[in-house]
């Protein structure tokens, strides 16, 4: 199995490394200087057998998550986390990020939200730290004001994770709840300070709904429009929203990426 042939190959890599720096003092200098060498230095060797020790416990204890995930056993992975997580309230941060992508692989996003509810009863400062993995189920129910109350929650949390993601979802959630002013404010806000150019490109495509009724904001889509053109082929852009795919909101909002991906080449030409 691969996985374990990695565990393998590491500790082989790591110990026969260490044996190399330790016996080099006597291939040069002879033994008595190699005693002499490592009596004073011994905490080397003390630091590499914890560190050696520490990463080997991890692997081990996580050993039947990462034999599940190499398997693509994803049921058998789901029954494993649920157990930790809800019998066991081993609440672990990884599990919980690998549970949640678990379900979105076997389209159940309902268990996100049992999931959800379980830890507002058992773990409330988890729920903003996995606000935008939380909120999937929300932004797939496409229910205007469970999303709107959701995504407001979440984003006037001091501790809220994703903040520029949970933000451009309040907006959208806002423009179904046809409160469209609002929507535009925090669109436009959003634009200016995001870094991301995939949600840069969705911030934009929501915010072409109002360039007809705004000539600020019919400006800012059109300049930016053309910064997208002048940097990105099609092909380029691709492979940019490809890197972007770790991102759980960008695979569940595919269809709108792709949409907006048409959008903003739609000329079929780069600006100069």
């Amino acid at each position: 199995m691969k996985f374990k042939v990695i565990f393998l190959v590491f500790n082989a890599i790591i110990v026969v490394s260490f044996l190399f720096i330790f016996l080099i003092p006597f291939f040069m200098l002879g033994w008595d200087y190699t005693r002499m060498f490592w009596a004073e230095n011994w905490t080397v060797a003390v630091v590499f057998v914890a560190v050696l020790a520490g990463l080997n416990g991890y692997f081990l204890w996580n050993w039947k998550l990462f034999t599940l995930l190499e398997r693509e056993d994803w049921y058998g992975l789901i029954d494993y986390i649920e157990d930790r997580v809800f019998t066991k309230k081993r609440l672990g941060k990884q599990h919980l990020r690998v549970l949640i992508n678990t379900y979105v692989i076997t389209s159940q996003p309902e268990k996100i939200t049992q999931l959800e509810q379980f830890l507002r009863e058992n773990r409330p400062p988890l729920v903003p730290r996995f606000a935008l993995h939380l909120g999937i189920p929300h932004l797939l129910r496409n229910d205007a004001g469970d999303m709107k109350s959701y995504y407001g929650e979440m984003r006037n949390h001091p501790k809220c994770a994703d903040r520029e993601w949970i933000d451009w979802s309040y907006a959208f959630a806002l423009m179904l709840n046809q409160e469209s002013e609002n929507a535009k404010e925090v669109l436009v806000d959003l634009q200016r300070r995001t870094k991301n150019d995939v949600l840069a490109l969705l911030t934009l495509y929501l915010l072409d709904a109002f360039t007809v009724s705004d000539n600020q904001v019919n400006n800012i889509v059109v300049e930016r429009k053309k910064r997208f053109q002048s940097k990105y082929t099609p092909e380029q852009w691709n492979k940019e929203v490809e890197k972007n795919r770790g991102n759980l909101q960008v695979i569940v909002l595919s269809k709108l990426v792709r949409d907006a991906s048409t959008w903003v080449f739609s000329d079929g030409t780069r600006a100069a």
